[in-house]
């Protein structure tokens, strides 16, 4: 442990930080500048086991070359069938036959899927082992790589189990988004939006230019993270457990997740982010309690990153009934996250009945 946090020291120096504090611990989120600085260090680190996304892996084979010191590597095929407690318990079974111990450290490198894994992973084996997040992905690196969440799928149903536990660092390497496809970009920055409008005000206002800005230029996107991350720090800090204002967090996800949930994940999450966050601004508007001037600015915002497509909800029957499935609902009640203006964002419990229904049915009769 003392050699690892020596490690963690020696590149601190070098990195520009970001410090989140948990109950558990004061974590770190360095910024490295190249994949194979990031990496490289790890082999400082003894006794460690890597869980990678095969895609990173098979685009860095090179660059992993050094961790000859890894106890065992685990190269999975990220995906929603995987992220499942099979899929877990086949990875503790891989560490169980590479002779794990609870002092070893599991290194996490790709996007959410492997976050989610890994962290979850972490969290329950031996009661807790320590783990390292190289995110890989920009919607990994700009949100959920802090605030210590896990969520695994149980058959049909998303993200129904998890822990929080948070990692003992993080490593930003805007270089590993160089091989990622535009569509992933475009994912990555629903969730940035999301913490632009939850904030607004200035800072929101800046964010929101930052990205407007690496659109015309393909620059600046560690300030773009880094702004992204800033907004999220504060809220976790204040509510690690999700009870009362990280909840405004979930701003889109609840029509986002039934979404993802009803197209089998033909939609990727920031993408369904940023569609849930329209539908839970079309329900505000439609109930007035954002007015219309809002909306349509709103609208505007979100349909500059939303890909041209079709409205994805053929059957509101149907998507209806994934959002009975949300972890928000309680009873015939939604608690969902809705839009009074920028900057104004509220947990406002609405009922799942024929009301809520012919709003989502005008929504997708109002897609352009």
């Amino acid at each position: 442990m003392a050699k690892l946090q020596s490690c963690v020291i020696a590149l601190a120096k070098h990195m520009k930080n970001l410090s989140i504090l948990s109950s558990r611990r004061r974590y770190k989120v360095l910024f490295a500048n190249s994949a194979v600085q990031c990496i490289g260090n790890l082999r400082k680190i003894g006794d460690l086991h890597v869980l990678i996304d095969a895609s990173v892996y098979n685009i860095y084979k090179k660059e992993l070359k050094v961790l000859t010191n890894a106890r065992s590597t685990y190269i999975v095929e990220t995906n929603e069938k995987q992220k499942t407690l099979k899929g877990v318990e086949n990875f503790v079974l891989h560490l169980l036959n590479n002779n794990v111990k609870k002092n070893h450290t599991l290194i996490v490198i790709g996007g959410g899927i492997a976050q989610d894994m890994g962290a979850f992973t972490a969290s329950v084996l031996f009661r807790g082992i320590q783990w390292i997040f190289l995110p890989t992905t920009l919607l990994s690196m700009a949100d959920s790589c802090i605030g210590s969440k896990s969520s695994i799928n149980v058959q049909k149903y998303k993200n129904q189990i998890g822990t929080f536990y948070p990692p003992l660092t993080i490593f930003v390497c805007t270089e590993f988004l160089k091989t990622l496809p535009k569509t992933e970009v475009i994912n990555g920055f629903g969730e940035i939006i999301k913490h632009a409008i939850i904030r607004g005000g200035t800072e929101g206002k800046h964010l929101l230019k930052e990205i407007e800005q690496y659109r015309r230029s393909a620059s600046g996107m560690k300030k773009i993270i880094y702004s992204s991350l800033v907004i999220k720090k504060r809220i976790i800090e204040q509510d690690e457990f999700d009870t009362s204002q990280r909840r405004l967090l979930n701003y889109g996800h609840t029509f986002g997740h039934a979404l993802e949930g009803y197209t089998k994940n033909i939609i990727p999450h920031g993408i369904a982010v940023m569609i849930g966050m329209d539908i839970a601004n079309y329900i505000s508007y439609s109930r007035r309690l954002l007015n219309e001037k809002s909306y349509r600015y709103l609208h505007e915002l979100l349909f500059r990153y939303i890909p041209d497509i079709p409205c994805p909800i053929k059957s509101v029957a149907e998507y209806f009934s994934y959002l009975h499935r949300d972890k928000k609902t309680f009873g015939s009640a939604l608690h969902a996250v809705l839009a009074k203006d920028v900057g104004n964002i509220q947990v406002i419990p609405i009922q799942l009945d024929e009301a809520l229904k012919k709003n989502i049915q005008d929504y997708v009769s109002s897609w352009i």
